[in-house]
């Protein structure tokens, strides 16, 4: 089964791919945020193009476990991805973006610089993540996101 794994920010989004046969997951590439509507679309593209079967979301839990806004925006964000008729799982990222730095300083050889988008290792971290079996979250004990965040009639995509 091929995945397309996603690291959710504000303002950009890293992609990454992987399949379960193989076990591994590599980064693709990181896009910048537009709309809602015009992420999602480029999201879709780039899901057919890999083939994939489902999205792996990284949710960014609060150290504590709790969800903060920027988890409620990664939810609203699947659930336009849910809409678009996109299976969804998630997967815990604390800490996915110190992991993809370490992984930056290790194979390079160097720290990233400041502003260095590394949004699409991290999403490699978390694809990896997933197919490790390390920070799956069970259906059982994924937030729907339908349940947390009403939806909105314009929340639907269209033609996507």
């Amino acid at each position: 089964m091929r995945y397309l794994g996603l690291d959710i920010g504000d303002r950009w989004i890293g992609l990454a791919a992987g399949d379960a046969a193989s076990g591994i997951a590599s980064p693709l590439r990181t896009m910048r945020r537009s709309s809602l509507q015009a992420d999602a679309a480029v999201v879709r593209r780039v899901y057919d193009q890999e083939e994939a079967e489902a999205v792996v979301i990284g949710l960014p839990y609060n150290m504590d476990g709790s969800l903060g806004p920027q988890a409620r925006r990664t939810l609203r964000f699947a659930n336009v991805l849910r809409r678009a008729g996109l299976d969804t799982v998630f997967c815990d990222e604390r800490l996915s973006s110190v992991e993809a730095a370490e992984y930056i300083t290790a194979t390079r050889g160097r720290r990233p610089k400041p502003g260095e988008r590394i949004d699409h290792v991290a999403a490699a971290v978390i694809l990896q993540d997933y197919l490790d079996g390390i920070g799956h979250i069970g259906a059982s004990d994924a937030p729907n996101a339908l349940d947390i965040i009403p939806a909105a009639p314009d929340m639907a995509l269209e033609g996507a």
